[in-house]
């Protein structure tokens, strides 16, 4: 039981110090790829309202870039927006720009970014909102792609129509909101610990946690 507890106990420490220092723009314990949480398209006063809001177990500030790409019924793009939170992949220099991008197509109006603010710590801390604002287009399909610093993706495609709800996916596979929200903390945490050994902040986490508790 003992040991249990001390696992416990290591696992959300280093938990804390990878989202930390993701959001400094340092180097997390371990990396995994951003997550979409949801994706939401509605049509309202001949626009289109594309809400995306995708997440980061290493922190939001891992967060680099998100791709928003249209196509025809001939599949052709006829839009590509972008979003940039960072203006280099270099973590000891980048600098926060929070820049939209148009590279193709002229119907991006407007783009806003919502960092959470509230009382749910894993939210406020992993997940970033996007909006982007079109003028009316004639799409068929869109994929919609999430980089973090080491170009690790989360990737959508579907249908571009009105109130468009995904589920998240993690690794190109869909899993139940509820069950991801739960098991998030927890899914990256055992991949923490499961590599302490390799670890030298683990490794000194550990050694404190024995020593304090005997």
């Amino acid at each position: 039981m003992k040991r249990f507890l001390i696992g416990i106990c290591i696992v959300f420490t280093i938990l804390l110090s990878s989202l930390a220092g993701a959001q400094e723009g340092g180097v997390g314990v371990v990396n995994t790829p951003p997550t979409f949480v949801s994706i939401d398209i509605n049509e309202t006063d001949d626009l289109y309202y594309i809400n995306v809001n995708v997440s980061d177990y290493n922190g939001r500030g891992d967060i680099y870039r998100v791709f928003v790409n249209i196509y025809d019924t001939d599949d052709e793009m006829i839009s590509n927006i972008s979003y940039q939170q960072w203006d280099s992949t270099d973590r000891a220099t980048a600098s926060r720009i929070d820049a939209f991008m148009e590279h193709r197509g002229d119907y991006l109006v407007s783009g806003e970014v919502i960092r959470y603010v509230g009382n749910d710590w894993f939210l406020e801390n992993t997940t970033l909102e996007l909006q982007f604002v079109l003028r009316p287009l004639d799409g068929k399909t869109i994929n919609i792609r999430a980089s973090d610093f080491n170009m690790e993706e989360a990737f959508y495609e579907g249908p571009i129509t009105s109130k468009t709800l995904v589920q998240p996916i993690i690794e190109g596979r869909a899993i139940p909101l509820v069950i991801s929200m739960m098991t998030a903390g927890l899914g990256t945490a055992a991949v923490v610990y499961d590599r302490r050994n390799k670890n030298v902040l683990a490794q000194t986490v550990r050694k404190k946690m024995e020593e304090e508790i005997g």
